[in-house]
């Protein structure tokens, strides 16, 4: 049975795909050339993961730019430095699954605290990019009801903006 924070990340999940992978990559150019996943492609990788998943135990996942936008920042900024980085973390996973809790426990929280600061400025920079007064209604809707309640919350809010506002421009208010 699913839990109240499996849900809460259910709802994460298309946030942290679309908006974040498929718009802040370009921009932070991690991978150079063209994209190879299209949006289409990494939307129905996520989708068939997050529909077949529960089934063998998994809960909602999703293909995060939080950890992209880590590895530009701490300095893999081409592909084999991004694999190097990721080989190693399933490399972790794999071998030292058993105790890879206590052994990311043992890291002070300041210096994970300030790694999260670090990353959270980067992923924020897209927002130069953001030009139309609508986008910035939903990421103000989006953040404030993600900081006041949650993720899902505030996933739900920016969804609701944009709605109303679609209505109205069609509408010709």
């Amino acid at each position: 049975m699913a839990s109240h924070e499996d849900w809460r990340l259910l709802a994460d999940t298309p946030d942290r795909n679309q908006c974040r992978n498929c718009h802040i990559g370009p921009h932070i150019k991690i991978l150079a050339g063209p994209p190879s996943v299209s949006v289409r492609q990494l939307s129905l990788n996520m989708g068939i993961m997050n529909l077949l998943g529960p089934f063998i135990g998994g809960i909602p996942l999703c293909h995060g730019a939080g950890g992209l936008a880590g590895q530009y920042y701490f300095g893999a900024r081409t592909r084999p430095g991004a694999n190097i980085i990721e080989g190693s973390l399933e490399m972790l996973g794999i071998f030292l699954s058993g105790s890879i809790a206590s052994i990311f426990r043992s890291f002070p929280m300041a210096i994970v605290g300030a790694m999260m600061i670090m990353v959270g400025i980067e992923l924020a920079k897209f927002l130069e990019s953001v030009r139309s007064s609508r986008d910035w209604a939903v990421i103000a809707a989006t953040v404030a009801g993600s900081m006041y309640f949650n993720m899902a919350a505030g996933f739900a809010a920016g969804l609701a903006v944009s709605w109303i506002i679609g209505r109205l421009q069609r509408a010709g208010v």
